[in-house]
C-alpha cells in the first residue's frame, strides 16, 4: 500500500494562511470558493479539501449558506501544541532560533510502563531515539521515541536521520501512521532533566505522552516529550469547525 500524500492540500493550506495573515476581510468573511480557487490556480476540489483542513484546525469556520469566516485570533498563537508535527518549526514560528540535535539511540528492554503503552511484553527489546531541541541555544524540548525492535524492516541507522517520527516509521519500519493519542500531564522534574534544563529541584514541567498507531490500529511508537517551562507557553485551540 502506498503512502497517502497530503502535500498538495498542505501546500494550498499554507498559501491560504499567508493570504489570511496578510490581508483584511470585511467581517472576516472570505471571498467565495470560486474566487479563491481561481486566485490560487487550483481546482475547487483541492481548495475545498484545503479549507476543510483549515476548519478542522480552527483557523476558519464554515457556515452552511453563509460562507467561510477566518479567525484572526487563531492565526498567530505561538507554541500551538495541538498542531505540532515538527518541534523545530514550532520554535521558529515562536521567534526562536531553533536547533535540532539527534542525541543517538539506545536498545533497551521494555519496563512495565513501556510494555503496557506499546502492547508488548516486559523485557522485549525497544529502540529508543533521543532528540534535543534548542531555542536560542537553550534546551527547550527533550524527546524520547520508543519503537518495538521487531517491527523494523531495515537496519537501524547508526546516526539518527533528521526526520519526524511519521517519516521515520515509514522509512525504517514500512509502517504508515494513521493517528496518535496524547496525554498531557505535570511531571515533577527528576535530577537528570533538571540538570539538562538548568532548573532547580523541585520543578514542575509538562510531559506529553503520545502513542502512534498504524492504519491497522497497531501500536507503533510510544513517545515521551518533556518541555522546559522557561521556553514559552504551550497553547491548544478547541473549535467547532461546522456551523449550521
Amino acid at each position: 500500500m502506498g503512502k497517502i500524500n497530503y502535500s498538495t492540500y498542505s501546500g494550498v493550506k499554507k498559501r491560504l494562511l499567508e493570504i489570511f495573515r496578510r490581508e483584511n476581510f470585511p467581517n472576516n468573511k472570505l471571498p467565495s470558493e470560486s474566487i479563491l480557487s481561481s486566485r490560487l490556480g487550483v481546482s475547487l476540489v483541492t481548495l475545498r479539501e484545503s479549507l476543510l483542513m483549515l476548519a478542522m484546525e480552527g483557523f476558519i469556520t464554515k457556515k452552511h449558506g453563509s460562507g467561510n469566516f477566518v479567525h484572526p485570533s487563531a492565526l498567530d498563537p505561538r507554541m500551538r501544541i495541538d498542531l505540532v508535527n515538527n518541534f523545530t518549526e514550532m520554535l521558529k514560528q515562536s521567534g526562536y532560533k531553533a536547533e535540532y540535535i539527534p542525541k543517538g539511540h539506545l536498545i533497551e528492554e521494555a519496563d512495565e510502563v513501556v510494555a503496557n503503552k506499546l502492547g508488548i511484553n516486559i523485557g522485549d527489546k525497544v529502540f529508543n531515539a533521543i532528540w534535543h531541541y534548542l531555542a536560542d541555544g537553550k534546551l527547550a524540548i527533550v524527546a524520547y521515541n520508543r519503537i518495538p525492535l521487531n517491527i523494523f524492516k531495515r537496519d537501524i541507522p547508526i546516526d539518527l536521520p533528521t526526520m519526524n517520527i511519521d517519516d521515520f516509521l515509514w522509512e525504517y519500519c514500512h509502517q504508515e501512521t494513521s493517528h496518535s493519542l496524547s496525554n498531557y500531564s505535570p511531571y515533577l522534574c527528576d535530577e537528570r532533566l533538571a540538570k539538562l534544563f538548568g532548573l532547580p529541584l523541585p520543578s514542575a514541567i509538562l510531559v506529553w505522552k503520545q502513542i502512534f498507531y498504524s492504519v491497522a490500529d497497531e501500536k507503533l511508537s510510544y513517545n515521551e516529550v518533556y518541555f522546559n517551562p522557561e521556553i514559552g507557553e504551550l497553547i491548544t485551540l478547541r473549535n467547532r469547525y461546522f456551523r449550521e
